[in-house]
C-alpha cells in the first residue's frame, strides 16, 4: 500500500521513472526494493562523493544537542551507508559525538539506538553540569581576584604613599 500512494508525493523524472517501473513486469514488492531501485536510478556519483565527504567530517558540534546530532547524522547514514543495521549506527554515533561523552555514557550492554539517546541524554546532563559548575568557579575567582586587584591598586592610589619616596632606591610611591 505505501509504494501505491509514493506516486502522489514525486514529479518529474522520478515520477515518470515511478511509473515505468510500477507498470513493469516485476515491480518491487518491499519498500527497501523500492528504495535501493530509487537510490540507484536517482543518486550521482557527485552527489554520493559530497555524501561520503559530509559523513568523513561529520561530528557533533559543541552547542549541538545529542538528539539534534543524531538527527542530522542519521540522514547522512541512510544515504550513505543503507545496508547498516542499527547497531552500527550506534558504533558510528560513539567515534562522532563529542569526545567529553564518551566516558560518561560507557560501555552498552545492550548498544541499541535507544539505550545509546538514554544514556547519551544522561551524559549530555552530567556535563552540562560540570560547565556550570566551572563557570560558576570561574566567575568566582574574577570576582575575587577583581576585589584584591581593586584593594591592591587602592593601597597604591593612596595619596600620602605615592608622596613617600623609597630610602633604599629613591624611587617614589614604595618603602624597601
Amino acid at each position: 500500500m505505501l509504494l501505491q500512494n509514493i506516486g502522489q508525493f514525486l514529479k518529474g523524472t522520478a515520477f515518470e521513472w515511478y511509473t515505468q517501473i510500477i507498470t513493469s513486469h516485476s515491480p518491487p514488492l518491499h519498500w527497501d526494493t523500492f528504495q535501493t531501485l530509487f537510490l540507484q536510478q536517482f543518486s550521482s556519483p557527485l552527489r554520493l562523493a559530497q555524501i561520503e565527504q559530509e559523513w568523513n567530517r561529520s561530528i557533533q558540534r559543541p552547542d549541538e544537542s545529542i538528539n539534534e546530532f543524531l538527527v542530522r547524522l542519521r540522514s547522512l547514514w541512510s544515504e550513505h551507508k543503507p545496508h547498516e543495521t542499527e547497531r552500527d549506527l550506534v558504533r558510528h554515533l560513539f567515534t562522532k559525538i563529542r569526545p567529553e561523552l564518551v566516558p560518561l555514557i560507557g560501555v552498552l550492554s545492550d548498544p541499541t539506538l535507544e539505550n545509546f539517546l538514554e544514556r547519551a541524554r544522561e551524559a549530555e546532563l552530567i556535563d552540562f553540569s560540570r560547565s556550570k559548575q566551572t563557570t560558576h568557579i570561574e566567575k568566582s575567582n574574577t570576582t575575587i581576584s577583581a576585589t584584591l586587584h581593586s584593594s591592591t591598586s587602592s593601597h597604591t592610589s593612596n595619596p600620602r604613599q605615592s608622596h613617600i619616596i623609597c630610602y633604599k632606591c629613591n624611587i617614589p610611591g614604595h618603602l624597601a
